[in-house]
């Protein structure tokens, strides 16, 4: 078929017109990316409604613990937690059916009741760091400063120990 007049079949005619569709194509795809951008920046949570958050799972799980109630202790893990350094195991236990398994002896040579308490508690967005007082059975005082916790969608990702000292040094 003869090329109709006013068109250009030329191989540069079809180079520029790709080139324009391809500039096209990437132009829209920098706009999807810059709407993104924007509205994941629009998004962003509240840095104090993050720290309530975490402040709140800590609480909540020393509270659990102080119930000896294991069950609403693990409620306050990810499923894919990390413990590292606890005093039944110093090395990391990974998943909250292990730290279960972790805790749950634990539970068990606590004081009756408050037997955890926690002081000097530094909320920092998703991660707090805080000292433990922790009384045994026996009514015997440990103490740690610079345990560390981070929370992510109000659940406990990540708990680091320090290490108890015998006795308190409060």
């Amino acid at each position: 078929m003869p090329p109709t007049e006013g068109t250009d079949d030329s191989p540069a005619s079809a180079w520029r017109g790709s080139r324009v569709a391809v500039l096209s194509v990437a132009t829209g795809a920098l706009l999807v990316l810059v709407i993104v951008v924007l509205i994941s920046r629009g998004s962003e949570a509240d840095p104090s409604a993050v720290e309530t958050e975490t402040l709140a799972a800590l609480e909540g799980a020393v509270a659990a613990a102080n119930a000896h109630d294991l069950e609403a202790l693990m409620a306050f893990y990810a499923e894919d937690a990390v413990v590292i350094g606890h005093p039944m195991n110093p090395s990391r236990t990974e998943g909250r059916d292990a730290i279960s398994q972790l805790e749950g002896p634990g539970l068990e040579l606590q004081a009756a009741e408050d037997a955890n308490q926690l002081f000097d508690v530094v909320v920092n967005g998703p991660t707090v760091t805080f000292g433990l007082v922790f009384w045994d059975e026996h009514r015997v005082c440990y103490s740690g400063q610079g345990h560390r916790v981070v929370v992510e969608d109000g659940l406990i990702t990540l708990w680091e120990w320090s290490r108890l000292s015998d006795p308190c040094d409060l």
